[in-house]
Parts: structure tokens; C-alpha cells; sequence
């Protein structure tokens, strides 16, 4: 088995280059099966794809979001973090995101320069109140908020007509025949 490894033992990822050299075909022959663009030949994918088994290699995640300026990094920031609603919320944002190559970060603590510095594409709120909104808007980054008061945001927010949901319990209790209910 081909591969390299540091002096003190640990092995050394495969390198886009390597693939490339072991598969014969070109470095950009590479990127577009890892990427999954372009046209490339299903004898040259097999190949690629081969050689990224054998080698081991992994797409530098940090190295094309310096090129593509995406980190694939989506922030979920809840201040009430043991509230099992809130993470319903999460799994559901969560199996959303990872089915589009994205991975959600939670936080309950708002720090401006952490989000700044760690370049999320994008910032999921939860209940926050609307005299909060100015701090997420200065971000200057995608935002949208989960918005459970039922007052105007400012931010784009998903609201839950708590009150209609509500009545369309009770209406279905009604309908099957309850009358006393608590």
C-alpha cells in the first residue's frame, strides 16, 4: 500500500497531487470527481475514485473554503439550550444541513468577533426579541430567525401561529367528541 508517513509515525494525508499522480489522470480530473462537476470520463472516475481509497485523501475543507470563501459552517444560536423544543429545532435544522453538505454549530453564548472570525455562512437565531435584531443585522452575514413571539422581525423569521394551532386542537377534540377539556 502506497502511502506517506511523518517521522514519528503518524501517517500523512494524501494530497490532491498524489491522487492525481497515482490515478495518471490530471489535478483537475480530481477536483471535479470530488466535487462532482464536469464532465469526466467513467474510466477516469474509477480511477480517481480508487486512488482516493487507497490513499486515504479527504478534501481539505479549510483549504477550499480560503477559494470558494464558504466554510460549509452554519451557526444555531439558542439561549435556552436544555429546552427539548430547542432541540427538536436543532435535529431538524441539522439533518437539513447535512444532506447539503453543511454542519450546524450551537451556541447559547453571543460573541460578535467568535462569529466574525469563524466565518459562518450563515446564522440560525432562536427566540430572540426584536430590540436583540440590531446585533445579529450587524453581522452583516445570511440570518434568520425562529420567531415564536409573534412580533415583527426585522430579520427573516420563521413564525409559528401558536394561536392557530390552538384552535385547530381544539376543533379536532370538538370533532371527535370531547366536551370537557382541560
Amino acid at each position: 500500500m502506497w502511502s506517506r508517513v511523518h517521522t514519528w509515525g503518524e501517517p500523512v494525508m494524501a494530497t490532491r497531487k498524489e491522487v492525481a499522480d497515482y490515478a495518471n489522470v490530471s489535478e483537475t480530473t480530481v477536483s471535479r470527481v470530488v466535487n462532482n462537476n464536469g464532465y469526466v470520463s467513467l474510466d477516469n472516475r474509477e480511477k480517481v475514485e480508487n486512488a482516493i481509497k487507497v490513499l486515504g485523501y479527504s478534501p481539505n475543507f479549510i483549504a477550499r473554503s480560503l477559494k470558494t470563501k464558504e466554510t460549509k459552517q452554519i451557526l444555531f444560536y439558542a439561549t435556552d439550550l436544555i429546552n427539548p423544543f430547542y432541540i427538536e429545532v436543532y435535529q431538524g435544522i441539522e439533518d437539513y444541513a447535512v444532506k447539503h453538505g453543511y454542519i450546524i454549530v450551537v451556541s447559547g453564548h453571543f460573541e460578535k468577533n467568535m462569529i466574525r472570525q469563524r466565518q459562518f455562512d450563515g446564522v440560525i437565531v432562536s427566540n430572540i426579541l426584536p430590540d436583540q435584531q440590531k446585533e445579529f443585522l450587524d453581522l452583516n452575514i445570511p440570518i434568520v430567525a425562529t420567531n415564536y413571539s409573534g412580533q415583527h422581525m426585522k430579520i427573516p423569521s420563521v413564525d409559528i401561529d401558536v394561536k392557530g394551532g390552538a384552535r385547530e386542537v381544539m376543533n379536532y377534540l370538538y370533532q371527535c367528541g370531547h366536551r370537557r377539556i382541560g
